[in-house]
């Protein structure tokens, strides 16, 4: 059974500094979290979890791209941000193809990272069947 709950946002994040730093400015913001620190974890939450936000560390897109593709299609997605290294082109590339909405590099700049949590509240909210 799926819980229905308003502003879930999935993060998915192997790095425990990083997830421990994501996951306080998140609930800062008053968001529902979902961490997951594997691709098996994402895949358990998205079974459960009625998820509006994703926010993926590109380590689990490139293990992944089938995941992030799934992720994607949810009825209930309204963002996909993934997180990876600042310089590399290429990682930017793969996530995005592999259907991230946002890239953003890490360290993760918070504003950023409010601005793309944001652009999600004002879509439309697509219902789940």
């Amino acid at each position: 059974m799926i819980q229905r709950r308003g502003n879930t946002v999935l993060l998915a994040e192997p790095i425990s500094d990083n997830a421990f730093f994501l996951e306080s400015l998140l609930r800062s913001w008053g968001r529902d979290v979902c961490m997951a620190a594997s691709v098996d974890e994402v895949l358990q939450i998205m079974r459960r979890e009625f998820i509006q936000q994703a926010v993926i560390a590109t380590e689990l897109v490139s293990a992944g791209q089938m995941l992030v593709a799934r992720l994607a299609a949810l009825p209930s997605l309204q963002r996909l941000i993934a997180v990876g290294p600042v310089g590399r082109p290429e990682i930017e590339r793969e996530a995005r193809l592999a259907g991230a909405d946002v890239f953003l590099p890490r360290p993760v700049p918070v504003e950023r990272l409010a601005q793309a949590l944001d652009m999600a509240a004002s879509a439309e909210v697509v219902q789940e069947p």
